[in-house]
């Protein structure tokens, strides 16, 4: 347990529901307009580094071409 008070089935489940009507919309949006990118987590911190520097030049471009 993580220690919360909430931690719970319930809880967790409410946080699902939250998600997909709060967070999933945002989301949907930027992947829509080719904003949204991801980097894997589960190479090295270096090329985490490098990926992430990457995809963020690629949405600040976009966002400067008025995107």
């Amino acid at each position: 347990s993580s220690g919360r008070v909430d931690d719970n089935l319930k809880s967790l489940e409410r946080r699902f529901v939250t998600f997909r009507e709060s967070e999933l919309p945002v989301i949907e949006k930027f992947r829509s307009s080719g904003l949204l990118s991801s980097v894997n987590a589960d190479n090295s911190l270096e090329e985490v580094y490098s990926d992430a520097r990457k995809e963020l030049k690629h949405v600040l471009e976009a966002l400067k071409d008025g995107k």
